[in-house]
């Protein structure tokens, strides 16, 4: 799909969640145009992101905590301006309650942005323990990550269920840091991660995991109450030996439960503009054909615009779209740099006021690479080509920082060593 529609105003873009699928298209844009010819606001929730992925080693190691928060404050040190224009690009620190066609509403003022195109990178929230409260100061969440270390030392019987690569990372994180612990992984699947890996790479990793000394209980579920029987930092202490059932039977115990399954994708704000789009405003069912059932995804074709001519404008990255790939930090940034890519076409279409087609860059999943770490010090990586490697790579690449000086130095700022 292409736009046109030349105009002498600066093009507006507004990018909904900063993070590593939304920087990349605003660094991209900044760095690409003047503001007289491009404006840029971004929303995001808070003046940092919470890099996800860091959350598992910061429930072990204390000192990590405060760095999963990734400051934004140079997010547009690299920008071009043209000093005689104005507006500047702008970091809006809100949530957004709704979007309509032509605007972004922000909760907290209802003040609206208005938008030539729009971006939407808002990705997961988790459970916790990995959950950062959006409404919550990262200082408390620090304290309350500190407060679940404390908790966690005192166990001697820890279960981690969902086999993912969050719930592999965590219960190898707690090895690592607690190797007298006794872990058990509980995983519905018969490998570990989901079907959408290849199988190679899924029997390596379970693998791995045995030997690293987890112990393993695949194909079942286990009989809990998310709501109670969950460790948090308020778990009172002495911790309390208990015994749970699998679906199959099985019998075991453990003094301290962790949920790494059951996020959701955060995309109900989108319902405006979908319902304006698809159908009758009134009728909130008419919008469905864009919304993937049951996950909350929204429908994009392969150049990551939304799968609607009326919606050629509108690009999702990372969670929020139902691409069929693994979910990962590394494929976010990969396909923030693609729709940023496409955008820039576009825009520079716009500017020149050419009405010839122009071709989009697809998103392709072709590296296909995927780091699942066990501890800073061992894990399995899935390279390019299917090519497979061990402890020495995945500690080199990922195991030691869990990539934050990365996430850290993407947005322009410098990672605290």
């Amino acid at each position: 799909m292409t736009e046109t529609n030349p105009s002498s105003n600066p093009i507006r873009v507004v990018i909904i969640g900063a993070s590593v699928a939304g920087s990349p298209v605003a660094l991209k844009l900044v760095q690409s145009f003047t503001n007289s010819q491009v404006h840029v606001t971004v929303i995001d929730k808070r003046g940092y992101y919470y890099y996800t992925p860091a959350s598992v080693r910061a429930l072990v190691d204390k000192d990590m905590a405060p760095n999963v928060f990734v400051p934004l404050d140079h997010l547009f040190d690299g920008a071009k301006y043209d000093k005689s224009s104005h507006p500047h690009h702008q970091l809006i620190h809100g949530t957004v309650s709704r979007v309509e066609t032509g605007h972004v509403y922000v909760e907290e003022t209802e003040t609206s942005y208005p938008y030539d195109y729009l971006v939407v990178a808002t990705g997961t929230v988790f459970n916790s323990p990995y959950h950062h409260d959006q409404e919550t100061d990262k200082t408390k969440w620090v304290a309350r990550a500190h407060g679940f270390t404390d908790k966690l030392r005192e166990a001697k019987r820890v279960v981690v269920v969902g086999g993912g690569a969050t719930g592999v990372e965590t219960a190898g994180d707690i090895k690592h840091a607690f190797p007298d612990k006794h872990v058990t992984l509980v995983h519905n699947g018969d490998l570990l991660l989901t079907p959408d890996s290849p199988d190679k790479f899924r029997q390596r990793l379970t693998r791995r995991t045995k030997e690293f000394g987890i112990d393993l209980i695949l194909g079942d579920k286990l009989n809990f109450d998310p709501t109670t029987d969950v460790a948090s930092s308020e778990t009172p202490l002495p911790l309390t030996l208990q015994t749970y059932t699998t679906a199959k039977g099985k019998s075991l115990e453990a003094d301290f439960v962790i949920s790494a399954i059951g996020g959701r994708v955060y995309t109900e704000f989108m319902a405006p503009l979908l319902v304006s789009v698809a159908g009758d405003r009134d009728d909130p069912s008419a919008g469905g054909e864009l919304v993937v059932a049951g996950k909350g995804t929204l429908r994009v074709l392969p150049t990551l615009q939304m799968a609607h001519d009326r919606l050629a404008h509108v690009f999702v990255v990372g969670d929020a779209n139902d691409f069929p790939c693994v979910k990962t930090a590394f494929r976010s940034g990969f396909q923030g740099g693609v729709a940023a890519q496409n955008l820039v076409a576009l825009i520079k279409q716009r500017l020149t006021g050419s009405t010839k087609p122009i071709k989009l860059a697809p998103y392709k999943d072709s590296l296909n690479a995927m780091l699942v770490t066990l501890g800073p010090k061992a894990g399995v990586a899935l390279l390019p080509f299917g090519i497979m490697a061990g402890d020495w790579v995945v500690s080199k690449v990922k195991g030691a920082d869990m990539l934050l000086g990365k996430a850290w130095g993407g947005v322009g700022a410098t990672y605290p060593k």
